[in-house]
């Protein structure tokens, strides 16, 4: 640190103070205001506070027509939604899934880590729900029971990878599958 870093205390401890002008640390940043990055813009959001972030945009793990919103407004976009996270679940994933069934298993065997597990669990059960209801599907909690555990019961299959398992379970085409699944469980009702 030179110049004006010195005059104002023994050390780089002191930091710039109230009384510090203008040096390197200075400029535009999100604390000094309105600067050409700020006008409006595709990238542009509420506040400085934004950034990134799940409502930021596409990440890692999402698709190009994700983001921020009700969820799917179909039954196609949510069949689609499911396959990709079963696409996930056998790919990218894999391991992150792995250490999941792992501790559900070690969870079997310690009530204590089976009570931390089990909030993460349930969330399925209501997120099905909501995504059924999103996507205008009837979205009573049978429907949401018989979507998940049917998507639970397609892991470890997905997991282990082996094709006449993956072919007689119709995993073998995960968007089918899912479009499949989902009128299985929703077709019940007019039954």
């Amino acid at each position: 640190m030179s110049g004006a870093g010195q005059e104002h205390g023994p050390g780089p401890a002191s930091g710039p103070g109230p009384e510090s002008g203008p040096g390197p640390e200075s400029g535009p940043g999100p604390e000094s205001g309105p600067g050409p990055e700020s006008g409006p813009g595709p990238e542009s959001g509420p506040g400085p506070e934004s950034g990134p972030g799940p409502e930021s945009g596409p990440g890692p793990e999402t698709g190009p027509d994700s983001g921020p919103g009700p969820g799917p407004a179909d039954a196609a976009q949510l069949a689609a939604l499911l396959a990709g996270l079963l696409r996930n679940t056998a790919g990218p994933g894999r391991i992150r899934v792995l250490a999941y069934l792992e501790l559900r298993a070690e969870a079997a065997r310690r009530p204590w880590l089976a009570a931390l597990l089990d909030p993460v669990a349930a969330a399925d059960f209501t997120a099905h729900a909501y995504l059924l209801r999103a996507a205008g599907l009837a979205a009573g909690p049978e429907r949401a029971r018989a979507l998940t555990l049917a998507l639970h019961g397609a892991i470890p299959h997905l997991l282990a990878g082996a094709p006449a398992t993956l072919a007689a379970a119709g995993l073998d085409d995960l968007d089918r599958f899912t479009r499949e699944l989902l009128a299985s469980v929703c077709d019940e009702e007019a039954r």
